[in-house]
């Protein structure tokens, strides 16, 4: 099962299920098996994100979490994927060249049971194809494998989902320019005339927003000291420095912007 055919249902059970997502696939007229995801903790953040910001201003007309800008079932996934690989390293890399690089790199730093998980998972193994797949053995094959392509992915992998977190922790806390930024953009999309399944999942996130933290005068002087003191950069230890006074709730990525506005000079 791909992110295209993930549905807003599937990411929300997904958050109570442990990260899975478990969905029956047709094999023959009598026989069914099941094709586990599984969703790291930063993937589910990402996804939230995007359905509770982004996904609204499209004026999505289905069910599923991707839309094109016409609101319907983004159906060319792969394309998109091989365009953002391309835009990031300067290589075109489409989905089958991608399965063959994991194949690769497993060979060269896998052992043979991991190697076997990711071939599993990956769903192009000869052998594998003949397998039906039951729950438990494919919800397996999705966690080993989560597990192998961290270990592929080393410690840069774990330094993105470290700055992806840090990134989306603070997301709901806004300053009065970035909320003018918000009404502004949203209001070059006219209002919806029928009430859309947008509509619930925006009201329903709404009791998943915090209050927003407005930076004090002295929050403001406790910055530029720490920055001062500590560098430009080092956030958390700015946040935890007893010397500094910041409100309850306040986080690193809230310093971050409130520093790259005011004191990026320094």
């Amino acid at each position: 099962m791909t992110y295209q055919y993930l549905t807003v249902d599937m990411v929300e059970t997904a958050k109570s299920n442990g990260g899975f997502i478990d969905q029956k696939k047709f094999k023959t007229a009598a026989r069914y098996g099941f094709d586990s995801l599984y969703l790291s903790d930063t993937s589910l953040q990402v996804l939230d994100a995007y359905i509770i910001q982004v996904r609204p201003l499209l004026k999505p007309t289905c069910d599923y979490v991707l839309v094109t800008k016409n609101g319907g079932q983004h159906s060319k996934i792969g394309e998109l994927m091989g365009k953002m690989v391309f835009d990031a390293t300067g290589k075109y890399i489409h989905p089958t060249r991608y399965r063959q690089i994991v194949e690769t790199a497993s060979q060269e730093r896998l052992n043979s049971q991991e190697q076997e998980t990711i071939s599993e998972d990956q769903k192009h193994s000869s052998v594998v194809a003949k397998v039906h797949y039951q729950k438990r053995r494919s919800r397996e094959v999705a966690t080993k494998a989560h597990e192998c392509m961290k270990k592929l992915h080393g410690k840069r992998g774990s330094q993105l989902d470290d700055e992806v977190n840090v990134r989306l922790s603070d997301s709901p806390n806004t300053s009065p320019n970035d909320k003018d930024e918000c009404e502004s953009t949203s209001s070059s999309f006219p209002a919806p005339k029928t009430r859309s399944i947008a509509d619930d999942s925006a009201k329903s996130s709404q009791g998943r927003k915090r209050k927003m933290l407005l930076f004090s005068l002295e929050e403001d002087n406790c910055l530029k000291l720490g920055i001062a003191r500590h560098g430009f950069g080092q956030w958390s230890s700015i946040l935890k420095d007893p010397d500094y006074n910041f409100q309850k709730g306040r986080t690193a990525n809230s310093l971050l912007n409130r520093a790259s506005r005011k004191f990026s000079t320094l």
